[in-house]
């Protein structure tokens, strides 16, 4: 660099001379560019990985302040962690109180930039059952419903849609009417996040090796391995909402729950769940403070909203085609691949009423109405290794709450009126439920 510009490189140091500070103090102001760059990354900072949906935010300020870095004291590294460590901290218990809520910055480079996949499907003819609060079974046989189908099989022989995913970038799914009824939300861009979901495959697996599974917790209707629930529900006689009997795996739901990791992928199923679908999250949590409030029970995850959770432990798992009837039938549920696997040969997600088979990358996340969209896996290599995380809320647990915390039937007893008003709103929750779905425009509407 010629002399006269005052920039003189000596080994990996950049030295500015007399004759460099004068041109440079005539050309910029140092005072403003450094607390401008200062203040930019006091605002980066109060993004937290869970905001960052995919891709990563980039700092506009990088050249300037890679410019000024050794011309420049930095501020001592234990002020500046302190600093953030009582930002994360706040922004935890921000989140802990009043759930996640995408910033301006997210909605700008991750919704408006994202490309839709438009399925040809209404979901307003999804199977939903009477009242809403679930769906209708899955009228097929169990050889059908079970049969191993591949990708090339149902683009080539059933007309499906091949979506190629590289599990990063956020693509929303919507229906023919533009609402957003599934999303392939991706993951943080915070390059310590695969190493996470590795060791979160890593605890399932060897928790999978300890626990003691009986057969039908094992081969069920999804599927032909371990499996299992926890969190609140409501239903099969329960007189109140109320925790998952946890029969001889306490100890394995405590150490899937106190794990850092599976914390992590729990809080960032629930961001993309705010971002992509936030009228349906807001209705989520309110119920689930109703909820807490009468019972005193606590969610599976501080981070997250949804009400349940299941670990399919793999440790090759393929669900068979099936509906998730008892969730609620306008809910949507977060799932996690994880394990080693190739996700452009395997373990597609298959969106059977939409028609397509999607590529589905470990440490990935989607978001899909589970109970009115059959669903399920193509199969992995015979030396690769799947297990799934999902998050989700039964229907009962909202019908409670609609039952002035009660079962149907008791309140039918208690106060008749209510029992009717009821019985009336069943008719229309359906077609309520869906006004609770986004549309691109709605969620940018704002920027």
């Amino acid at each position: 660099m010629p002399a006269a510009q005052g920039l003189l490189h000596t080994g990996s140091r950049l030295d500015l001379t007399q004759q460099g500070r004068s041109t440079i103090e005539a050309s910029i102001n140092l005072s403003a560019l450094i607390q401008e760059a200062v203040a930019k990354e006091d605002a980066f900072s109060e993004y937290d990985e869970v905001e960052q949906l995919q891709g990563g935010l980039h700092h506009e300020g990088c050249a300037a302040s890679a410019f000024l870095t050794d011309a420049i004291e930095p501020e001592p590294q234990h002020t500046q962690s302190y600093r953030n460590a009582k930002r994360r901290a706040s922004r935890k218990k921000r989140v802990q109180e009043n759930g996640h809520a995408p910033s301006k910055r997210t909605k700008l480079e991750h919704i408006q930039l994202a490309d839709a996949v438009q399925a040809d499907v209404s979901i307003a003819n999804l199977p939903a059952a009477e009242g809403a609060y679930g769906a209708k079974n899955l009228a097929e046989s169990a050889a059908s419903r079970e049969h191993e189908y591949t990708a090339e099989e149902l683009v080539a022989e059933r007309g499906f849609r091949l979506v190629e995913w590289d599990g990063r970038e956020a693509m929303p799914i919507t229906d023919r009417e533009g609402r957003i009824f599934a999303v392939l939300a991706g993951r943080p861009s915070d390059p310590t996040y695969g190493a996470a979901c590795a060791a979160a495959f890593e605890t399932i697996s060897a928790e999978r090796d300890k626990a003691d599974f009986k057969r039908e917790e094992c081969n069920h209707r999804r599927g032909q391995f371990p499996a299992l629930a926890f969190g609140l529900s409501q239903g099969n006689g329960q007189p109140s909402a109320r925790r998952l009997n946890e029969g001889n795996h306490a100890s394995t739901i405590r150490a899937l729950q106190g794990h850092s990791s599976i914390s992590r992928i729990a809080s960032f199923g629930d961001a993309a769940f705010s971002t992509w679908a936030p009228k349906l999250y807001r209705f989520y949590g309110g119920y689930m403070a109703r909820v807490e409030e009468k019972t005193g029970e606590t969610r599976n995850f501080p981070g997250s909203v949804f009400a349940c959770a299941t670990v399919n432990f793999g440790p090759r798992v393929r669900t068979f085609k099936h509906r998730d009837v008892l969730n609620l039938a306008f809910g949507l549920c977060a799932i996690t691949a994880l394990g080693r696997f190739d996700h452009k040969k395997g373990g597609h997600v298959i969106l059977w009423e939409a028609k397509l088979v999607v590529q589905f990358p470990p440490g990935s996340t989607i978001l899909i109405p589970s109970a009115t969209v059959t669903h399920s896996n193509t199969a992995i290599g015979e030396h690769e290794t799947r297990a799934s995380f999902t998050q989700y809320a039964g229907g009962g647990v909202f019908r409670w709450v609609d039952n002035e915390y009660q079962t149907f039937e008791a309140l039918k007893k208690k106060n008749r009126a209510k029992y009717e008003e009821n019985i009336e709103k069943n008719k229309t929750r359906w077609q309520e439920g869906l006004k609770l779905y986004s549309k691109l425009s709605e969620l940018t509407a704002d920027l």
